[in-house]
């Protein structure tokens, strides 16, 4: 515990190295995995999906009857 939260987190961050910071309270973190998203130009933008998790989600989709068109690149 310390009276000084963020000097606390701070200072940690200062050393650049792992740590671990004991948290009063749990902190909800949601990470999110894109290979495609909006440019600030409103065109699509594409990275290599290096789980390959588009391919299982393609294979899901399909499975449960969702039609998708095709996509030329």
């Amino acid at each position: 515990m310390t009276d000084d939260p963020e000097g606390l987190f701070k200072a940690t961050l200062k050393t650049r190295r792992e740590s671990v910071l004991k948290l009063d309270q749990p902190v909800p973190v949601h990470l999110v995995y894109f290979t495609a998203w909006p440019n600030v130009y409103g065109q699509i933008e594409y990275r290599r999906d290096v789980y390959g998790r588009d391919a299982r989600i393609f294979e899901a989709m399909q499975a449960a009857g969702v039609v998708l068109p095709v996509v030329q690149g």
